[in-house]
């Protein structure tokens, strides 16, 4: 009976005790709720409108400005090459030369023609041809003759005209007759004079049309003499030589490749971007913290048939070789200069439409933006007023109006 009693003594107190580490769980479980921080923690920025230079940025390849094929004018045996491949070389120098040996002849030959001819015009301009002059003088001596026979005829008729020997009308027939021998004796020492002055027209323009000829052939065989030469029209660097002493080449076969040292870097640029990319607008450009400026020179008129952009060449504004052939780098082209706020990327929520989260009085609120035009790692937008706090860190677990606590 005794155990029995002992037995339910001990069981009261095991339920007892149960029942009172419960409550006391209980009791501290619901203290602990009640001092449990449910705000989270967000980094702010004070946003503000700001005056930003507005740039497009690209990446683009450098090249030469030019490379240029030199040739011969004349052709014939390569005599000289002056330089190796690789070699730098200076604006006018001497590259290479053909043998002008027989070229010489002919220059001469043709300069010989042209004293010649030059000779014989001008002693053509010097005086008339002696049959002309004799021709003319005949003239006159007829004319004179003819004159002095009319001027008798005329004085004898005037005489029995007074005498009423004719009629006036004989004595006039022979006035018109004296008239008409005067004017050509005019007119033969007026041709005296021409011909004693100068030679036939004709005959002078023949012997100028002759050394005209002699002086374009001369000139053109002194010019053949000059394009035996090759000469450097600016400076650069020897990119290869493809032909060697002693060899034969034709008129405008390349025998040098030439490459001068000024710098150009092409951008493939968008049609939406190209209409803010005008001739002469400055660029910067930085390739492996190399940085230098340049101006836009020349914009396709037509797009790339695979990439659809259009290419836009930069003349570099530096020492030579401040990049190597073919470096890619960056190009920034700037294009004027806008106001607004700018914030980060990264801060730029989207679901429907593009919002963040600004902070006021440590509640966050979503807030619908308008994206704009982006620079680097921030983006223009609009929908923002001046001062606000804009949620930078911690915006992906928020919600609309939920508390917040703000870091530094």
């Amino acid at each position: 009976m005794k155990s029995n009693k002992h037995s339910f003594v001990m069981k009261s107190s095991t339920l007892l005790l149960i029942a009172f580490l419960s409550f006391t769980i209980i009791g501290c479980s619901k203290d602990t709720e009640a001092v449990v921080d449910i705000t989270k923690p967000v980094k702010t920025m004070a946003v503000h409108s700001e005056e930003r230079i507005v740039e497009l940025i690209y990446i683009g390849i450098v090249e030469a400005e030019d490379i240029k094929k030199l040739s011969f004018g004349t052709g014939g045996l390569i005599e000289k090459i002056y330089v190796k491949k690789h070699d730098t070389i200076r604006p006018g120098q001497l590259l290479a030369t053909v043998s002008t040996k027989d070229l010489q002849f002919a220059v001469r030959e043709a300069k010989a023609q042209v004293d010649m001819a030059n000779a014989q015009y001008r002693l053509a301009l010097q005086g008339a041809a002696n049959e002309d002059v004799n021709q003319a003088l005949l003239a006159i001596q007829k004319a004179e003759d003819a004159y002095d026979y009319t001027f008798n005829q005329l004085e004898r008729m005037r005489s029995l005209y007074e005498q009423g020997a004719i009629p006036k009308v004989e004595l006039e027939k022979v006035e018109f007759e004296f008239n008409l021998r005067t004017t050509e004796k005019a007119q033969a020492e007026a041709q005296l004079k021409k011909v004693e002055n100068a030679v036939r027209m004709e005959e002078k323009e023949a012997l100028l049309a002759q050394l005209e000829r002699a002086q374009v052939d001369y000139e053109y065989k002194s010019s053949m003499l000059k394009d035996a030469e090759i000469h450097s029209h600016s400076g650069g660097y020897v990119l290869d030589i493809v032909a060697k002493e002693g060899e034969r080449v034709g008129s405008g076969h390349p025998v040098i490749l030439i490459q001068n040292t000024n710098q150009v870097v092409t951008v493939g640029v968008t049609n939406r971007d190209l209409q803010n990319i005008k001739p002469g607008l400055d660029v910067s450009v930085n390739a492996n913290g190399v940085h230098t400026s340049g101006k836009v020179i020349s914009i396709a008129a037509n797009p790339d048939p695979t990439t659809r952009t259009y290419a836009v060449k930069i003349q570099l504004q530096q020492e030579k070789d401040a990049y190597a052939i073919g470096t890619v780098v960056q190009v920034k082209f700037a294009i004027g200069k806008e106001k607004g706020i700018w914030i980060p990327i990264s801060s730029i929520m989207a679901e429907a439409f593009d919002y963040v989260y600004t902070v006021d009085r440590d509640i966050a609120y979503k807030t619908d933006v308008v994206l704009g035009a982006v620079m680097g790692n921030e983006i223009k937008v609009e929908g923002l007023e001046d001062g606000a706090l804009l949620v930078i860190e911690g915006a992906k677990r928020l919600s609309h109006q939920e508390q917040v606590k703000l870091q530094q």
